[in-house]
């Protein structure tokens, strides 16, 4: 309200849709009962029942008179349909059980690869991480036996003491008097770290 300029001003919401006139109508089967033979018999409704069912529904629906409300209770057989029974599928056929096996198959052929990799790759860089690595030469006898250098000459394994260090070098310098090449190439290894 506005005092100055004299004026009221008021809203007023009306509700969206309203209702003039209902007109309902009612379609009921017959009742269904078992005689004294065990025969199912449907019988229709008696005109209590079709009182007691149109009470029913005027108050479900809310009807008014006033506005010209219209409700009409039929008693009326409905058809029963018999259910066709479908042949049983096969459960291979059934389309849960083609599922399961597509998702089985995917399972085994990913649990195939994995093996596979497995044995072809991993086991192989596995195995031969794990084993020690041979030694490049072979150790010498303990036993006191001779080695063989070629087809005449030979090297006494003991070695031990200043003895032993003079056979050896009595014994090198022969054989690089006799072939010096094989010399060469035995301090060329050396030098350049593979020997």
């Amino acid at each position: 309200t506005n005092y100055e300029v004299d004026k009221t001003v008021r809203y007023v919401q009306q509700p969206m849709g309203g209702i003039k006139r209902l007109t309902v109508a009612v379609v009921v089967n017959h009742i269904t009962s078992v005689d004294a033979n065990g025969k199912t018999v449907t019988r229709p409704l008696t005109d209590d029942e079709k009182t007691q069912i149109n009470e029913l529904a005027k108050q479900a629906m809310g009807f008014n008179a006033e506005r010209g409300d219209s409700l009409t209770v039929v008693n009326n057989s409905f058809v029963s349909v018999e259910q066709e029974v479908l042949p049983e599928i096969p459960l291979w056929k059934q389309p849960a059980t083609i599922e399961m096996a597509k998702d089985a198959g995917k399972f085994l052929i990913g649990l195939i690869i994995i093996l596979l990799l497995y044995l072809r790759l991993l086991k192989p860089m596995v195995r031969t991480l794990i084993t020690p690595a041979s030694p490049m030469l072979p150790a010498p006898p303990d036993d006191g036996s001779v080695v063989k250098l070629s087809s005449n000459e030979s090297l006494s394994a003991r070695g031990l003491g200043a003895q032993g260090y003079e056979e050896n070098l009595v014994v090198t310098k022969q054989i690089a008097k006799e072939n010096p090449k094989l010399v060469a190439n035995v301090v060329t290894s050396w030098v350049s770290g593979n020997g």
